[in-house]
C-alpha cells in the first residue's frame, strides 16, 4: 500500500457492515515506518489500484495516519469511534451520505450485535445449503468500484472435489456469528449444476448474468445499481492480500 509520501505497510483485514456487505475500512499494518501500528483507512482515500502490481495507493500521508485517532481494530468500533476518525479526516461521514447501491440486507443472529465486522472473522465459517452444507468461506470477493462484496469465495472441496462457489451475499438467509455459520437459500443440486466463476481475474458481466439466470434471481445491477461492467478492473480479493 502507497500512501502520498511513500509506501505504508500491507492490508491486514476488511471491516465490512454486517447487514450491507459494503465494506467500511481497510485495516492497514503499517509496519515499522510507523511503529508497526494496526490503521484504519476509509474507502473514500483510497486512489488508483494497480491490480497487475497488487498496489493500492492512498490519498493520505503517513503523518496523517500516524496522526489519526487510535482504533482497536480486534474490538468493536463503535459510532464514537467513528465519528471522531471521519471528523479528524473533515470527510462527510458515510452514515450520512445515504446507504450504498443494489446491497442486500442480511440477517444476523446475535442480537444487538456490531455492524462492522472483519474479513478475517468470517473466513473459515461453515456455508449450508437449504438441505445439506457445503463448505466454507475461504475469501471474499470485493467490487473496489462500490466497495462492495458481491461474492463469498466457497470452498466446496469436501462436497465436490477440488470445486469452488461463489454466494452472492443476496443469496444469504443469515449469518451467525455466535456458532461461526453461513446459510444460504439455495440448494446443493443447483449450487452443483452452477456455472462456474473465475474470481482470479476480471469478473465478466456476461457469465454474472448466466450466474444469476441459472438461480432465477434478478441481477444486483439491476436492484438500484449502475449497469455496465464489473468495476473496470480485477475484483479485489481478501486472500490475494493476506498472501502477501
Amino acid at each position: 500500500m502507497l500512501c502520498a509520501d511513500g509506501e505504508i505497510g500491507g492490508i491486514e483485514a476488511f471491516l465490512f457492515d454486517d447487514t450491507s456487505w459494503v465494506v467500511r475500512y481497510l485495516v492497514v499494518t503499517t509496519g515499522a515506518r510507523l511503529t508497526g501500528r494496526r490503521a484504519l483507512v476509509a474507502p473514500v482515500a483510497v486512489g488508483d489500484i494497480d491490480a497487475t502490481n497488487k498496489t493500492i495507493c492512498i490519498e493520505l500521508t503517513s503523518m496523517q495516519i500516524e496522526n489519526s485517532p487510535p482504533i482497536d481494530t480486534h474490538a468493536r468500533v463503535s459510532r464514537q469511534d467513528e465519528v471522531d476518525y471521519y471528523n479528524y479526516h473533515h470527510w462527510p461521514p458515510y452514515w450520512e451520505v445515504g446507504p450504498s447501491p443494489a446491497q442486500p440486507r442480511t440477517t444476523a443472529t446475535e442480537p444487538g450485535g456490531m455492524r462492522v465486522r472483519s474479513s478475517t472473522a468470517l473466513t473459515g465459517y461453515s456455508v449450508a445449503a437449504r438441505d445439506a452444507d457445503i463448505g466454507y468461506v475461504d475469501d471474499v470477493v470485493i467490487d473496489t468500484r462500490y466497495w462492495a462484496i458481491r461474492y463469498l469465495d466457497v470452498d466446496a472441496g469436501h462436497r465436490w472435489p477440488g470445486r469452488h462457489v461463489l454466494v452472492h451475499p443476496g443469496w444469504v438467509e443469515r449469518v451467525s456469528w455466535t456458532d461461526s455459520g453461513v446459510a444460504v437459500d439455495l440448494v446443493c443440486d443447483a449450487i452443483k449444476a452452477a456455472p462456474a466463476l473465475d474470481a482470479s481475474g476480471a469478473i465478466n458481466r456476461d457469465d454474472e448474468a448466466r450466474l444469476f439466470k441459472h438461480y432465477g434471481r434478478p441481477g444486483y445491477w439491476n436492484a438500484g445499481g449502475r449497469p455496465g461492467s464489473w468495476s473496470g478492473g480485477p475484483p479485489l480479493k481478501w486472500r490475494d492480500r493476506r498472501k502477501k
